[in-house]
């Protein structure tokens, strides 16, 4: 209550409906809050797992790993194009 005080919210209040309205107000912004923290964890998880598969991709096993190499021979023992006479 001192909190409330502080600020002056208790005295721009006349009547019981503006503090239910106030507390109103208090309530939709909590719950607009908790979906929007919901959507970001979600986000967050997702995310999360998008990271682990790349991280496995990557990191994992030989016989699991995968890795885009540009250049996959040794050089000089790369195959031989046909030449065309």
């Amino acid at each position: 209550m001192l909190f409330i005080k502080e600020f002056g919210i208790i005295s721009s209040m006349k009547t019981k409906e503006d503090v239910s309205l106030l507390l109103a107000e208090k309530d939709a912004l909590i719950e607009a809050l908790k979906k929007q923290n919901q959507a970001l964890q979600e986000i967050v998880n997702h995310l999360q797992l998008q990271i682990q598969q790349l991280q496995k991709k990557i990191f994992g096993k030989s016989s699991e790993r995968f890795v885009d190499d540009p250049q996959p021979y040794l050089p000089g023992l790369e195959p031989q194009a046909a030449s065309v006479e």
